[in-house]
């Protein structure tokens, strides 16, 4: 199956770990680096996302952009530094000429629109928990600017009419860093401008502590009616809760991740780097085995004119 919870993993390898150890915790070191050593089975997500400020913003599962089509036709993704060394940041390019741009990290999903005195805390649209919340539970460090000085919001429980918020002492236009810190308890949060307005939330925070970070790339002279499709590569998410999901389902490889950890903790780098190796081995085999038919090939045809072959002759 392409996906396993975090109990199934739990008891099949928990023997494989420092007895001392937290599963968890171990499972938070090793899943990233196979995540990060290829893109594999079930690590891909599709996406229609809404242009928001002439900026798509990839949600909090997607790490990066694979493939993008804009208005259905398929563009090429290009680098921070593009705007730089090719064009400028010229508004009057057709956004299929240069494609999705990327426009670095950012502490929201969206700018402010207006500026603002007081943020919302709010119960997420993705946490599973709706009952209240209990504001002693988190801690929020919230730093705006006006553009000239830094402001740190102040939290109250008696800012009418909405009770609960974080207040600067002068209204900010610009966010600069939002931190999250749980005190208690494992809560989803949406922070708006508009506590009773999902579509003001600016940043979603926790379950665990969080520094909110928001990748964006530019579109272009984006209009109304342009559309962006994205194929992205799953980021990892830490697991917090026994039933969440782990995209990377092969044992073998999560064994040879956890034996190559525990061999790192005892200095043992060349059994390390071993089971490490044998860890990707094992991700590589299963993706091709997944891929079947679709893996690339190239045919040559044995007669030298090119009618079978998928590389053509250059004369």
């Amino acid at each position: 199956m392409p996906a396993l919870t975090y109990n199934q993993i739990n008891e099949a390898l928990s023997s494989y770990k420092d007895p001392a150890a937290n599963m968890k915790a171990v499972l938070n070191q090793v899943l990233p680096r196979l995540y990060s050593t290829g893109i594999y089975r079930d690590l891909t997500i599709q996406y229609q996302l809404p242009i928001v400020d002439g900026c798509i913003t990839l949600p909090k599962n997607a790490e990066s952009i694979l493939l993008a089509q804009i208005n259905s036709q398929p563009v090429r993704v290009r680098s921070l530094w593009h705007d730089f060394k090719a064009a400028g940041m010229s508004s009057d390019i057709e956004p299929s000429v240069w494609g999705l741009i990327d426009a670095g990290y950012h502490p929201t999903q969206k700018f402010l629109e207006d500026p603002v005195t007081a943020l919302f805390p709010v119960v997420s649209i993705y946490d599973t928990n709706k009952a209240a919340l209990n504001y002693s539970h988190f801690t929020l460090d919230i730093i705006g600017t006006d553009g000239d000085e830094l402001y740190k919001a102040a939290y109250t429980s008696s800012y009418p009419p909405h009770n609960y918020a974080y207040v600067f002492a002068d209204p900010v236009s610009q966010i600069v860093s939002i931190n999250y810190l749980k005190n208690n308890g494992v809560r989803v949060i949406d922070l708006r401008t508009d506590p009773d307005d999902p579509d003001t939330t600016i940043a979603t925070l926790g379950p665990e502590n969080t520094v909110t970070r928001y990748r964006r790339f530019r579109v272009p002279s984006a209009t109304d009616t342009t559309t962006v499709h994205i194929l992205v590569k799953r980021a990892f998410e830490p697991i917090v809760n026994d039933s969440d999901i782990v995209y990377i389902s092969n044992l073998a490889a999560i064994k040879h991740g956890l034996l190559g950890l525990l061999a790192e903790d005892n200095a043992d780098l060349e059994r390390a780097q071993y089971h490490w190796t044998e860890a990707q081995k094992n991700m590589e085999r299963e993706m091709e085995s997944a891929r079947g038919s679709a893996i690339p090939n190239i045919q040559f045809d044995i007669m030298g004119i090119g009618q079978h072959s998928t590389i053509r002759p250059m004369m």
